[in-house]
This record gives C-alpha cells, sequence and structure tokens, in this order.
C-alpha cells in the first residue's frame, strides 16, 4: 500500500514508478505477450518534483514543498467554503513559483516514462509493442480563480493528451476531436480484434475516423464537441437536457443562444443518444462494478 500525504495524495514517485516496470519487463518483457500498466501520480499537487528539476524556480518559503492547500484549507475553514476556491491568498510570485512547479513535474514524468520506453526498444520490442500515453484529467492552475481538477467540464480539465504508437500504423493524427474511450477499440483493432468494437462507446483511430461528436461528463455535466460548436448538457429527471452551446471564433469559444441553432442541437442530441454508456445510471451498475470501480478509487 503505498503512503499518502495530509491530503490522501500518493507519494510513490515517477521513479519509483519506472523502476517497477523496468524490473517487471526483465522478468516478463521476452517470455510472450504482456501487457503493462503504469500510474504516474507526479503531475498533481502537491507540485513537488525532484530537486534536479526544481532549479531555478524561486519558491516561497510560505509554499512549503510546492502544497498550496495547506495555505488554501486554513483560509477555506475560515470562510466556510471549498479550498480550491480560494485564490486570493497566492500574489503573483505563488502563482508563478507553482505553475512552474507542476511544468517540471510534467518534465520529470516525461523522462521517466523516456527510460521505460527506451528499455523497450533495448529489449527488441519498439516495433512489437503498442504504447499509449494519456491522462484522465487536466489541472486548473489558478484559471478562473479555481485550482485543482475534476471540478468542471471546462477545455483545460478535459481537454488531455491521448498518443498511440502501434506497429504497422502510421499518420499524423486525427484532424477531429477524439476521447480517451477510442483507446481500447484502437489497440484490439491492432491487435486484429476490430469486430468487437461495435459494442463500444469509443472507435478505433486506426485510418481516418469520420467527424463525430465526442463527450466528456463529470457532475452531473456533459460536454459535446463537433466541428466548431460546443455543447454543454445538465442531467435533469433522467436525461441529459441542452444548456449552453458555443461556436469557436478566432480560437475562442463564445456562447450563443439555443434559439439559434435548433437543428444542430438535434443533432447533437442524436449522437449522444448513439453512445451507448451516457444513459446508464450509477444505480444500474451491478454491485461488482461498483466495488472494481471503488477499488481502482473511481467512486466512493
Amino acid at each position: 500500500v503505498d503512503e499518502v500525504t495530509a491530503h490522501g495524495m500518493s507519494t510513490r514517485t515517477a521513479t519509483e514508478v519506472s523502476n517497477r516496470a523496468l524490473a517487471w519487463l526483465q522478468t516478463n518483457g521476452s517470455g510472450g505477450p504482456f501487457m503493462l500498466w503504469l500510474h504516474y501520480y507526479d503531475p498533481h499537487d502537491p507540485y513537488w518534483p525532484p530537486e534536479a528539476y526544481r532549479k531555478g524556480i524561486e519558491v516561497p518559503s510560505d509554499v512549503a514543498m510546492g502544497d498550496r492547500r495547506l495555505r488554501q484549507q486554513a483560509e477555506a475553514a475560515r470562510l466556510n467554503t471549498k479550498y480550491y476556491l480560494v485564490d486570493e491568498v497566492f500574489n503573483k510570485a505563488d502563482r508563478s513559483a507553482l505553475r512552474s512547479l507542476y511544468d517540471a513535474e510534467v518534465r520529470y514524468v516525461d523522462a521517466e516514462i523516456n527510460r521505460v520506453l527506451e528499455a523497450v526498444a533495448a529489449m527488441g520490442l519498439g516495433e512489437k509493442t503498442v504504447v499509449v500515453l494519456t491522462s484522465d484529467h487536466g489541472e486548473r492552475l489558478g484559471e478562473g480563480g479555481v485550482w485543482d481538477h475534476c471540478i468542471t467540464v471546462a477545455d483545460l480539465e478535459v481537454d488531455v493528451p491521448l498518443w498511440i504508437r502501434a506497429p504497422g500504423v502510421s499518420g499524423a493524427g486525427s484532424s477531429g476531436y477524439v476521447s480517451a474511450m477510442d483507446a481500447t477499440p484502437t489497440i484490439l483493432d491492432v491487435l486484429g480484434y476490430g469486430s468487437i468494437n461495435s459494442t463500444m462507446a469509443g472507435v478505433s483511430l486506426v485510418g481516418a475516423p469520420k467527424q463525430r461528436v465526442v463527450a466528456s461528463v463529470w457532475q452531473g455535466r456533459l460536454v459535446a464537441l463537433q466541428g466548431d460548436h460546443k455543447l454543454i448538457y445538465r442531467y435533469e429527471a433522467h436525461e441529459w437536457v441542452p444548456s449552453n452551446l458555443h461556436v469557436r471564433r478566432q480560437g475562442q469559444w463564445v456562447e450563443i443562444g439555443l434559439e439559434q441553432s435548433p437543428e444542430l442541437i438535434q443533432r447533437f442530441d442524436d449522437d449522444i443518444a448513439a453512445v451507448p454508456t451516457l444513459g446508464i445510471e450509477i444505480n444500474a451498475i451491478t454491485q461488482d462494478t461498483l466495488e472494481r470501480l471503488r477499488a481502482l478509487g473511481y467512486t466512493q
């Protein structure tokens, strides 16, 4: 069991994860097909990468080891509010330091992932191995006065990397929106099991997927994207109800009235209704599934 911080965050470092992966590969990597899942936790508060990655970053003495929550929670208790909404306790130097530390955490993890990929290549498995790199969420670093993640369905929280390298598959990537749910269908397609993809919400990214609606769901909100439009739904009376419609203009999302585009909203509704997992009620999930989700930390 991993040790945790005072906030319940894992203290497992990227170096430890990579070291375990390298040891596992030495024992299991050349004996036949394998699957190795690595969870790097470091780009997460408190933002405190190894010393080599902190060089040149001026950290205020009262932002102890990149732990912004210590200051936020004290003020949140006084104001009787959520800690992640406490923004005024950070001055310009604090913000610069915390953002630089977060960036340094990402560089650190990048280097540790590269260690594993280099080992895979050195074992002669580079051209035989499917590699998927993704994340479950982004991070707010004071944008909109909010710190943390899993708060809203804003772009900076749901827009995450999805990078897949697979033998025999080439291309510059998709020109449209894709989803983390596309990772599994893509892997199955590469491995020759594409026939079962029709039962999944995602699609294989092999080839050029057609333009489609891609959705993210969190806290009773659903954001659906297609082309230059974004539609946000709220969950009411067991159904998704359109709430806010945006159009991209000069790289920025601009809200427009729902009444202006009824046909567009209908197309969104039709595509959303076709996604098999979005209509699942949490109470309809079996106890076994709930236990598995709880074990992975996705529910309580």
